[in-house]
Formats: C-alpha cells, sequence, structure tokens
C-alpha cells in the first residue's frame, strides 16, 4: 500500500513538475521525501524547482544529493553544473561536474554550452569558444548560447565576429531581452553608438525595470555628440526616477556622531585592476592615514571584479580591509557595509559595467560620493556628492546638470601615479613628418570628430596620424574610420590603425612615435591624457560644456598648459596646425613634460590626499550637524 501512494504521489508531483506548477509540484515531492529520503528523481525535481523559483543554494543542495546517491544520473550533473555557473562562486566546480556530464553524454547541447560559460568565468577564452561553437552545432537554434559567444568573442578581440553572433542571438530570439542588450553593448565597444541606443531602448520598451540597459543606454550618451549636456542630464534623472529612488524610509544608521572621529572610508569599485581608475585611486590608498589631516581616514575596498591581476595585489597590500563584494547581493553587501560602519561610501563606477547603484539607492552608509569612474551625474537622489573641480565642472555652470551636490576640490580633482615599467622619453626626429596620434578606446571617435582631425592634418602637411585601440581588431571598423578619413581627402597611406599592445610596457612605447597627441569630444581622455604628457606629448584638447567635455582642461590646467586648449571644436584644427609647425617648442615640451607633471598638482599625492581627506572631513561634519 505504501508504495502505490508513493509511486502514486511521485507520477502526480512529475505531472505537475511538466506543467511548471512548481508550488503544487514541491508540496508533493517533499512528501514522496518524506517516505523516500535517498530517492534521486524527486530530490532532482526539487533542486530543480528550487533553482527556478530563487533558491538557488537550497536547489544545489538537493542536486548534490541526487548526483551523489545516482553518480550517473546525467540530467542531475547537467542541472547542478548550470546552477553551479549561475551562482559563479565556483566555476571550476561547475568546469567538473559539466565535464563528467558531457562525458556521460556528449550530445547533451546545453551542458556543453553551460561547459562554456564555467570556463568564461574561469577566463579561458578560447576554451569557451570551442564549447560555445560546439553546442551551436549540436543546436543552431540555441539562441543563448550564441550571446554567450558573442561576449566571448568580444573578450578575445574578435569584434566582428562578436557582432555576428549577436545578431543571430536576436534574430532567434527577437523577444530575448538579454540578446539585444548584449548586442547593444558590443556595437557601442565598435563606435556604432546610435545603434547601440536604439537596442537598449528596445529592450527599455519591452521591459521597463531592465536596469542595466537603462544604464548603458545613459552611458552611451556620453560618448554621442548629438547627446548635448542637458540631454544627457535629464536622461539620468529619468533613470534615476525610475530606478534610483528609495522606496522605503531611509535607514538610522548606528556610526557614531563624532564629527572629528577618525574616518571609516569605503571604495566600492569593479575595476580595482590594471584599469584606468586604479592608476588614480592608488596614490589616494597610498597616502591615507599616512599623511592625512586631523583623525585621519581608514580606508576599506568594497572589490567587484572577479578578475585579479599585479594592479590588485598592488592596490591590496595599500588597504588592509579588502572585501571580495563580487559575489555578494544588493542586500548581503549592503549588511556587510553597514555592519562595517562605513561612514562615507565613494563609488567609482557610476552607470559603468559592474556598478551597484540600485544598492546606492537605498542608502547604505550615512554619507554617500560619486567618484573618478564616470563623467556625468549618477541621477540617484541618494548619492550626496560628486567630487570634481571648479575647471572640471565650473560653478553655477554644470550644477543643475548634477542630481549630487558638486563638491569641487581646490586644485585638481585628479591626482596621476605614471606605471613604474613607463619607458624612456625618446626625441623625435626634427626634419621628419608630424606624427597625430590617440590611444582612446574607438568608442569615443565619432564622426564629427574624425572630420577635425582631418582639418588638422590638411593643414599640416605630409602630417600622420596614429590611432591605437582594441576595436581596431574589428575589419569593419577599420574600415569605417578609413572611409571617413579619406572622404575629407587624407590618403590611406598617412593613416595607421594599430590593434591594441599585449603589454602596457608596448603601449607606453608606441608614445615615442607620436608627436602630438588629440583628445576625443565628446567624451575627453583621462588616462590616455596622463600618459601621452608623462611620454612627452603634448595634447591638444577643447573646451566643452559638461564634465565629459571638459576633463582635458583640468588636466592641461593642473600641468600649467593652457595653452594647449582651444576654445572650441571649429579652433581646434587651428591649434594643433600652430603647435606641429613649431618644432623647436615640440622639442622642449618633449623634455620637460615629465618634470612638468612631477612638479603640478596632477602629481602632488601626499596634497591631492590632504584636499580630498579634508573633503571627506567637511561632508562628515556636516552629515553629523544634520
Amino acid at each position: 500500500m505504501e508504495g502505490r501512494n508513493f509511486r502514486a504521489l511521485y507520477d502526480e508531483a512529475a505531472k505537475a513538475f511538466a506543467q511548471r506548477e512548481w508550488q503544487h509540484a514541491e508540496k508533493l515531492l517533499r512528501e514522496v521525501i518524506a517516505q523516500r529520503p535517498r530517492h534521486p528523481e524527486a530530490l532532482h525535481l526539487l533542486g530543480i524547482i528550487c533553482v527556478q523559483t530563487g533558491r538557488l543554494d537550497e536547489g544545489i543542495g538537493y542536486l548534490r544529493q541526487a548526483v551523489s546517491l545516482k553518480t550517473y544520473f546525467v540530467e542531475a550533473l547537467g542541472n547542478l553544473g548550470a546552477a553551479l555557473v549561475v551562482r559563479g562562486q565556483d566555476p571550476r566546480e561547475a568546469e567538473d561536474i559539466l565535464r563528467r556530464a558531457i562525458t556521460l553524454r556528449p550530445d547533451h547541447a546545453i551542458s556543453v554550452s553551460n561547459l562554456g560559460r564555467a570556463l568564461h568565468q574561469q577566463s579561458k577564452l578560447d576554451e569557451a569558444i570551442a564549447f560555445y561553437r560546439q553546442a551551436l552545432k549540436l543546436r543552431p537554434d540555441f539562441a543563448e548560447t550564441h550571446l554567450r559567444l558573442a561576449e566571448a568573442l568580444t573578450q578575445s578581440g574578435d569584434l566582428d565576429a562578436a557582432i555576428t553572433a549577436g545578431q543571430t542571438a536576436v534574430a532567434l530570439a527577437p523577444h530575448l531581452i538579454d540578446a539585444k542588450s548584449g548586442l547593444g553593448i558590443i556595437l557601442n565597444r565598435v563606435g556604432r553608438t546610435k545603434e547601440a541606443a536604439a537596442l537598449f531602448r528596445a529592450v527599455i520598451a519591452a521591459e521597463p525595470r531592465h536596469i542595466e540597459a537603462a544604464s548603458n543606454l545613459v552611458a552611451a550618451g556620453n560618448y554621442d555628440p548629438d547627446v548635448g549636456a542637458a540631454q544627457s542630464a535629464e536622461e539620468h534623472f529619468a533613470w534615476g526616477r525610475q530606478h534610483g529612488i528609495l522606496a522605503s524610509p531611509e535607514p538610522t544608521f548606528t556610526n557614531p556622531t563624532d564629527p572629528e572621529k577618525r574616518l571609516r572610508v569605503g571604495y566600492l569599485s569593479a575595476d580595482f585592476c590594471l584599469h584606468s581608475v586604479a592608476f588614480f585611486l592608488e596614490p589616494l590608498l597610498a597616502h591615507h592615514g599616512l599623511n592625512s589631516i586631523d583623525a585621519g581616514v581608514e580606508p576599506a575596498c568594497y572589490v567587484l571584479n572577479r578578475h585579479s591581476d599585479a594592479m590588485t595585489q598592488r592596490l591590496r597590500q595599500q588597504c588592509p580591509a579588502w572585501i571580495e563584494a563580487w559575489p555578494l547581493s544588493d542586500a548581503q553587501l549592503a549588511q556587510r557595509i553597514r555592519q562595517d560602519q562605513i561612514d562615507i561610501l565613494v563609488d567609482l563606477a557610476g552607470h559603468t559595467t559592474g556598478n551597484r547603484l540600485p544598492m546606492l539607492a537605498g542608502r547604505v552608509a550615512p554619507v554617500q560620493v560619486a567618484y573618478l569612474g564616470y563623467p556625468n551625474t549618477t541621477g540617484v537622489p541618494a548619492i550626496d556628492y560628486r567630487i570634481t573641480d571648479a575647471i572640471a565642472d565650473p560653478p553655477g555652470t554644470t550644477d543643475a546638470w548634477h542630481s549630487e551636490r558638486l563638491w569641487r576640490l581646490p586644485r585638481t580633482f585628479l591626482c596621476y601615479r605614471p606605471p613604474e615599467f613607463a619607458t624612456p622619453v625618446l626625441p623625435r626626429p626634427t626634419d621628419g613628418p608630424i606624427c597625430f596620434g590617440s590611444f582612446n578606446t574607438i568608442t569615443k571617435i565619432n564622426q564629427p570628430l574624425l572630420a577635425a582631425w582631418a582639418r588638422a592634418l590638411s593643414a599640416v602637411p605630409n602630417s600622420r596620424l596614429l590611432l591605437k585601440s582594441t576595436g581596431m581588431t574589428s575589419p569593419s571598423t577599420r574600415s569605417r574610420i578609413l572611409a571617413a578619413l579619406t572622404a575629407a581627402n587624407i590618403a590611406p597611406e598617412r593613416l595607421e590603425l594599430l590593434e591594441a599592445t599585449k603589454t602596457m610596457q608596448d603601449h607606453l612605447a608606441l608614445y615615442n612615435r607620436m608627436d602630438i597627441a588629440l583628445d576625443t569630444w565628446p567624451y575627453n581622455g583621462t588616462t590616455t591624457t596622463c600618459e601621452a604628457l608623462w611620454m612627452g606629448v603634448p595634447v591638444v584638447t577643447t573646451a566643452g560644456q559638461a564634465h565629459r567635455s571638459r576633463v582635458g582642461m583640468s588636466l592641461l590646467t593642473s600641468v600649467g598648459l593652457p595653452e594647449l586648449i582651444a576654445p572650441d571644436e571649429n579652433a581646434f584644427p587651428s591649434l594643433v596646425a600652430a603647435l606641429a609647425n613649431d618644432r623647436p617648442r615640440l622639442a622642449a615640451l618633449r623634455a620637460s613634460l615629465r618634470d612638468r607633471m612631477r612638479a603640478s598638482p596632477l602629481m602632488d599625492e601626499p596634497g591631492f590626499t590632504r584636499d580630498v581627506e579634508a573633503a571627506y572631513r567637511a561632508m562628515w561634519r556636516q552629515w553629523c550637524n544634520r
């Protein structure tokens, strides 16, 4: 009688499972397991239900039991591997489980694809791409695998193939929101900003609460010369109204309200690695507590990047409070930050990849600050301040374009520490053709910019243009740039388009082939500008309206070169030509720029740290008074 009841229960549970009646199926399966605790099929189905209903850890536990009871249970192995991939905490275990599943069933396309994902999470790109392609041979209509393949190809630098894979994913599943969003990210990366924005808008139209697409849309606008400062601000404010408004009352904090206490300052970023942010953050971390004012600052780093490299280790040595935050959910991370009693939380991401703006919208620290990693407002009302300076954000001019209160440091909002391995500055030939150049990301290079660069080239006979970017791995991108410049009567032989170098040393050494660096707009260079100056290459920029278009001004003003700032885009080519035709001045700048930088506020690490800590102290005092 018990066996018959048991079998009937399991059959009914399996039927409810097949019809996706999760609640009913779970109730029946728990009754089955109460009678037969070691029933692998029931444990397997219950594990899937838990995963499908958001209880990932519980589901993984049941799937582990199923696999331990039935070693060759290929479906359970595949689903356990898939769940481990989704959780992402131990991709090596997921890889082992999925390899077992594929050994038992080599033609199981989903397991093959998930093995690609497990390898992808470990940055084993070549292997991941191979397994994605193997899965697509087994199941060519698998849109999600085409999307994963597109992501891996993007990271490997095969951008045109990535675009094709992304387009295939969208064609196979027009209603797959992530496919459109993923394709938009790739198109934006190669400078097809308007196409990317159209895809992000399509995603938002289908799913208004899609936070990632909404962030990608506002971030893409930073690169678009047709998106003015006021429009960009309104789009960020709209993001804040949709995704960044606190739904419940602000939390209370137990932080001691002593205005002179030692401040616990948390830095939140997905770029604690060899990334532009790190070159400007390292001086702060190195000097917090060493040259701090009054009671000083105790820093903590909340690390959102899984990838670790030599720069990660250098930063970690500067900050004992190093929290690997990437595995934590927003709720878990918010709880950790509050438990750590962080007084001031500094977001270094804005709307860039891996951000936690929705968490910040819930206010996880008494004072929240935006800084460094994003050239615009966040639109999040709970972020109180944005650190800048009076050149990048002139008082009374850009304030209305920010949801945060602008906090202007007295000299500069940036402090640059050049790489220790930078090659020596070599002199340039005094009688050879002038070489202009830009090593900015291809996303910053647009049609009006290329037209201005072409006018500068035309004004300097026999001059050349050297461009280098990861986007140059895309033949279609190279063709687009060449077409724009040749249409402006610049002969192709005057142009050299290079892919990214393998090492930072090689990247910096390339500046020895350049006489003058051309800044980009509307999104100026930052790290590339500092690198060029450090390598003896003067940079010419323009005076734009908003922060994204005034960072070059801030940097050049900081090092005492305001004469290299064109008042507008129309004046840019003539200023470039005038500098190019003054060979003695170019030689003098090349020989003196490193010393000029060392003596400037841009590299005054102790003084800059004092300025930042004074800002933190004033912000904290205001909170205590409030």
